[in-house]
């Protein structure tokens, strides 16, 4: 069915202590989304904003697969694990 989103995320520290608790950590949250006619636009822009109000930074690409339209997001971010804010690496 359409729309589809397949999500992705991985993380690692980003800084640690010298009690080596992680302080912070690096996120990279990864969303295709799949669209079989017409456009990504709407729901891209909305991402976008949501996750750039988080303090995320965003990477977009997209593609035609076989008549499938792909529109791959990326968006990249440090997690303040204390004060739980997010900032751009």
């Amino acid at each position: 069915m359409f729309p589809t989103a397949v999500y992705n995320t991985s993380h690692k520290a980003y800084f640690r202590d010298a009690d080596q608790q992680e302080l912070q950590t690096a996120w990279t949250i990864t969303i295709d989304l799949f669209l079989k006619e017409g456009s990504t636009t709407i729901i891209t822009n909305k991402l976008m904003s949501s996750f750039g109000d988080m303090g995320f930074s965003s990477d977009v690409g997209d593609s035609n697969l076989a008549g499938v339209n792909r529109t791959v997001l990326r968006f990249t971010g440090v997690v303040d694990n204390v004060s739980h804010r997010v900032f751009e690496s």
